[in-house]
C-alpha cells in the first residue's frame, strides 16, 4: 500500500504536536454497519449525525475492518473502466477528523483510493486530501485518514475509487474535538532564518475542549497509514 496525504491551499502555517507530530483525537463516533440487514439502502447514519445522498448499499461477503459488514455506493454495476461519481458523507457538524476503511474490492491490480474533505464555506473546492494505493483485494482493510485538527471545519468527505470499481467504505470514525496539543507558528523567527530546532517560544498551548467516549486516534499530516499484512 501507498499512502500520500497533503493539505490543500498552499502550505500548512503551524505545527500541531501532541505526542509527536501528531494530534491525538478522542472518538465522537465509530460505525461499522453490522447492525445493519444486507442488502438495506442508507441515506442517513442518525446516531453519528451522516448523511449520504444517493444512499448506500449495505453488503458482506469479503474480508473486512469490522466482523462482516461493509458500505457500497448505492450504483449499478458501472461498465468497464468509468465510475466517474464518488461517495459522499454530509455531517450535521463539522468535524475536526475523519477516518474510514477503504479497499480493493473488485480485485483490481492496483486500486487507487482518494479520500478528500470540503468545508461548508467551498462545497466544491477540497481542503484535505489523502490517496491510498491497495494492491491487495478482494477486500475492505485499509485504514484512512483526514483532519482539520485546528479549523474543525470538516463538513464534507468524498471517496472516489478510481476506474470501475464501486466504492465501499467500513468502520468509519469522527471527532469534533481534539485533545490538548501545542501549536508552533514561527512568530518568533525572522524571516529567512534557518533553524535546527523548535523552542518553547512562539508556541501557544491548546485547551483540552473536551474528551468524548472511545479510543483515541492519531490523525497525520504527511503520514500514509499503516501497511497491512498481504498489503504491498
Amino acid at each position: 500500500m501507498k499512502g500520500v496525504c497533503r493539505r490543500l491551499g498552499g502550505l500548512a502555517a503551524a505545527l500541531f504536536l501532541s505526542g509527536g507530530l501528531f494530534a491525538q483525537e478522542a472518538i465522537d463516533s465509530f460505525t461499522t454497519f453490522d447492525d445493519l440487514p444486507v442488502g438495506k439502502v442508507i441515506d442517513r447514519l442518525e446516531s453519528a449525525g451522516v448523511s449520504i445522498p444517493g444512499g448506500g448499499l449495505v453488503a458482506s461477503g469479503l474480508p473486512t475492518a469490522s466482523p462482516k459488514n461493509f458500505l457500497r455506493r448505492n450504483a449499478p454495476i458501472p461498465k468497464p473502466g468509468s465510475d466517474p461519481d464518488p461517495l459522499i458523507l454530509l455531517f450535521d457538524q463539522p468535524q475536526s477528523f475523519v477516518r474510514l476503511v477503504v479497499g480493493n474490492p473488485d480485485g483490481a491490480k492496483a486500486q487507487v483510493v482518494t479520500v478528500r474533505g470540503f468545508t461548508k464555506a467551498d462545497p466544491q473546492k477540497p481542503v484535505v486530501e489523502q490517496t491510498v494505493t491497495i494492491f491487495d483485494g478482494p477486500s475492505v482493510l485499509t485504514p484512512i485518514s483526514i483532519c482539520r485538527i485546528l479549523e474543525r471545519d470538516l463538513a464534507q468527505v468524498e471517496v472516489l475509487y478510481d476506474g470501475a470499481a464501486v466504492e465501499a467504505i467500513d468502520s468509519l470514525e469522527l471527532s469534533r474535538y481534539p485533545s490538548s496539543g501545542r501549536v508552533i507558528d514561527f512568530e518568533d523567527r525572522a524571516v529567512g532564518t534557518t533553524i535546527a530546532a523548535l523552542s518553547r517560544r512562539g508556541v501557544r498551548r491548546i485547551a483540552r475542549d473536551r474528551l468524548s467516549r472511545g479510543a483515541r486516534r492519531e490523525c497525520a499530516f504527511g503520514k500514509p497509514g499503516p501497511v497491512l499484512p498481504g498489503v504491498g
